[in-house]
């Protein structure tokens, strides 16, 4: 801001009523948008009634500069739920979009310090905004119960948006958050917090025992009675079998979880259907399977 001076004729008296010189200081209000206040109060200065244009100077020098106000955002990522082995490792990535409230600092090519020692940079800067992206052109990652700062940004607005989880075949999550979006300021740090809880995909199995034909008296008909134990890949017993409606010897088990997804993008996991105890006087027929839920 460059003062060139103050004219007594139409800003200010040279003396009060009783003739004493007035004495004045110049104390800057509202700075421009983007910029700190200086809250220097300079002077005193004194003006007389012959001034027209009196030349001041603040500290030697007729030109005061603002600095830029700047802030710092903070990323932080937690799960929630059913976690699986290997969720701590997960990155997910955002999308971070600053809106500087001094239009002159949307530009591309600024560099910003993140907590996590990369360098970020001002890319896709338009209508007033930019996004951030590290050096390689990657969008900011931030793992599971861990923390982003991105430093000396700008100030004015922001929003965060979280775009993706690496990698991509860890399965799908509901992301929910406070503060995506809100103010950078030089006074406060704000904390966009984003939760993510991994989605459950559940089936169920369902078989149906019957009579071996062996006789007169055997024709297949379905039978009841019989128990079944599920166990998973890893061998866990994960459910039993139940008949459903009694007597139609149709066996459903439990919801099961299918955290796996194929190449058609359908979710399946792999169980063993154990024979445990057959039904009367019949005899098991020694078969067990693997299922895979989904097809």
């Amino acid at each position: 801001v460059n003062f060139r001076g103050l004219r007594a004729v139409d800003a200010v008296d040279a003396v009060d009523a009783d003739g004493n010189a007035l004495q004045y200081y110049i104390v800057e209000t509202s700075p421009a948008p983007g910029y700190k206040a200086d809250t220097t109060a300079y002077g005193p200065y004194t003006v007389t009634a012959n001034d027209q244009e009196k030349p001041i100077t603040f500290n030697g020098s007729n030109t005061l500069y603002n600095d830029v106000e700047t802030g710092d955002l903070k990323l932080s990522k937690t799960q929630a739920g059913t976690k699986k082995s290997g969720d701590d490792q997960l990155k997910f990535s955002f999308s971070v979009k600053i809106t500087p409230a001094n239009a002159a600092m949307a530009v591309n090519g600024l560099t910003f310090t993140g907590s996590d020692g990369k360098t970020y940079v001002s890319t896709g800067a338009s209508n007033g905004s930019f996004v951030l992206k590290d050096t390689s052109g990657n969008e900011p990652t931030v793992g599971v119960g861990q923390t982003l700062t991105f430093q000396d940004l700008p100030a004015g607005q922001y929003s965060v948006s979280e775009t993706g989880v690496i990698p991509s075949t860890a399965g799908e999550f509901q992301s929910s958050s406070s503060n995506a979006s809100g103010t950078i300021s030089d006074d406060a740090t704000p904390t966009a917090a984003f939760i993510n809880t991994r989605m459950e995909h559940k089936g169920k199995l369902t078989l149906t025992k019957k009579v071996r034909p062996a006789g007169s008296g055997d024709s297949g008909e379905a039978l009841s009675g019989v128990v079944f134990t599920i166990k998973d890949a890893a061998g866990n017993t994960v459910g039993t079998m139940h008949e459903s409606p009694a007597g139609s010897g149709v066996y459903v088990s439990d919801d099961l979880a299918c955290e796996t997804q194929d190449s058609s993008s359908r979710w399946y996991d792999n169980y063993t259907v154990y024979e445990d105890v057959p039904a009367g006087t019949y005899r098991s027929d020694g078969a067990t399977g693997t299922i895979k839920l989904g097809t």
